[in-house]
Formats: structure tokens, sequence, C-alpha cells
């Protein structure tokens, strides 16, 4: 497989497991299916009139969250920010809300230049880590934090063996996930015969999404 194929492929299959497992992430099934359809509109209203209904919930706050993360418009980042860490001093145990927030920063950080994120790094890592403690089978929040270890400069905290420590844990409840999460370290470091054999032996079981990426890979 070519190298820029190679690239392509894991892409696929890494964001098809994110979307697989976003059914964690919203309860709401009408919500989920505009978050699933990229109705973002949508679902940012929906959010935001909760919201203005319950101040409390961590649902809508999550929700307003992900919306944002859709298209990374500044001020729809800069709006979920608020509610989304007043769901993390309230709910300190919700993983979501963590990951939900971790997330948006990370979005921050890759639009606003070298020292928006460095500044960002720390907040980005803590959220993250905590939402996989929190929830171990938190895909997203798990491939989130591989991505951060492995982008980040080391002088700012990335490593590449907490990344690898990483997907090691997620083998045990998630194997298939993380040979994906193996990949994308192997592809971080040109080991592109390495990734290529991860992607091979991945079975996607019932995972309908799985199913369909690795169709399309080979």
């Amino acid at each position: 497989m070519k190298q820029s194929n190679l690239r392509l492929s894991l892409t696929a299959i890494t964001l098809g497991l994110a979307l697989s497992a976003q059914a964690e992430v919203l309860k709401d099934p009408q919500w989920q299916a505009w978050l699933d359809a990229s109705k973002t509109q949508e679902l940012e209203r929906a959010a935001q009139a909760r919201l203005s209904a319950q101040p409390e919930d961590a649902q809508a706050a999550v929700a307003l969250g992900l919306a944002a993360l859709e298209d990374g418009e500044p001020k729809r980042l800069e709006a979920a920010l608020k509610p989304l860490q007043a769901c993390v001093e309230r709910q300190p145990t919700l993983a979501t809300c963590h990951y939900a927030l971790g997330s948006v920063y990370g979005v921050q950080a890759m639009t606003g230049g070298m020292m928006k994120a460095m500044g960002l790094a720390s907040r980005i890592k803590e959220s993250l880590s905590r939402a996989v403690e929190l929830d171990p089978m938190l895909y997203e929040a798990r491939q989130a934090l591989v991505q951060v270890y492995l982008l980040l400069p080391g002088m700012a905290g990335g490593s590449v063996s907490k990344a690898k420590e990483l997907a090691a844990a997620a083998d045990k409840r998630q194997p298939e996930h993380a040979k994906a999460l193996r990949a994308m370290i192997a592809l971080q470091d040109k080991q592109w015969m390495e990734a290529e054999r991860e992607l091979q032996s991945a079975k996607p079981g019932d995972d309908k999404s799985l199913q369909a990426d690795l169709r399309g890979s080979w």
C-alpha cells in the first residue's frame, strides 16, 4: 500500500471508530442523529434551548461543545467553553464533560497558532486524561489523547511512550480500536509496514463503521 493511501486509510478508520463510539457520548437519540448527520446547527439550537431552560444540563453542554467542533468557528468554540467548564465543575466524575472540554481546547489550540497551542497544552492533556481515567471505554478521548502526545513537542509534554501506553491499555477491552491506535503511532514514526500490518489484522466484528472502513481501505 502506498504511504499516501495508508494515511488516508488510517484516517478513515480512526474517524469511523470515533463516530461508532459516539452513541456513548450523546444519550438523546435525536441529538445523536443530528451529530452523525453533521446537522450541527440543529444540534446547537436544541442544546442552547435546553441550557436556557436547564443551565445545569450536562448533555446540553457536551452537545454544544461537539457541535462547535464540527467547523471550528472561533466564536462557537468560545461560546461552548463556559457551559463545559461549568459542567466539569458541577459533575467532575462525568467523562464526557472532560472529553468535550479537552476537545474544544484542542481545536482552539490548532487554529490559534503556536503560542496559543503551547498555552493550552496542559489543559488539553489534563481534560482528556481525566476523561480516559473516568471512562476507559470512551474511545474518542483515548484517541484524542494519543494524538496530543504524538503531535506535541517534548518540551510541551509530547511523548510517544505515553501514546503507546494508552494504546496498550485499550488492548484488553477494545482490541480492534487498539490496533488503529498502534497504526497511528507507527505512522507517526514512519513505520509504514507496521502501520499496514496493524490495519490488515483489524477485525471489525459487529462494528458496522469499522467494517465499512476496512472494506474501503484495501
